[in-house]
């Protein structure tokens, strides 16, 4: 791997991490929600919802899709806060980064005339998102997931709402 390939994997990587740590925080910030029935009283904010629509796979399609759109507005807002340089470092390890730099390797260009697009990258940062969903567990997630789950919600008498977290 050529020294300019390692410098751009590892600042991506970076960026990965930062971007993956903004979005989040961002979202906890966010009392959005989606979810409009008594169960969501236990959600504080948009992330915790999110990570619902991710880990409990009775969420209903319609549900999903309208948390992702509002996901990907949020990358977006993001991704564009980055730096140019950052922004293009980050479109460089797409598939068609990747392809344009090896396309034009031996040409000189200046910064401006790089052809990123946050619509290359936001595939990557949603995956990156979603699999942080998937693993972030908290009180709030797990009431909702465990007590309000549609397949467990008959069988729960009240007293059995009440559980001490260890």
């Amino acid at each position: 791997m050529k020294i300019e390939e390692l410098i751009i994997s590892e600042l991506v990587y970076s960026l990965q991490k930062r971007l993956t740590k903004n979005t989040i925080e961002d979202l906890q910030k966010q009392n959005v929600k989606v979810f409009s029935d008594k169960k969501n009283e236990c959600i504080d904010n948009f992330w915790e919802e999110l990570c619902i629509s991710v880990q409990d796979k009775t969420v209903d399609k319609h549900k999903k899709e309208k948390i992702k759109s509002f996901l990907f507005e949020n990358l977006e807002k993001t991704f564009e806060s980055l730096l140019l340089y950052e922004k293009i470092a980050f479109w460089l390890k797409s598939e068609n980064g990747t392809l344009w730099l090896y396309e034009n390797k031996d040409k000189s260009f200046t910064l401006e005339f790089i052809p990123y697009s946050f619509e290359e990258c936001k595939d990557i940062l949603f995956n990156i998102v979603i699999n942080e969903a998937n693993s972030f567990v908290n009180d709030n997630i797990y009431e909702y997931i465990n007590l309000f789950s549609n397949t467990f919600e008959e069988e729960i008498d009240e007293d059995d709402k009440l559980i001490v977290y260890e």
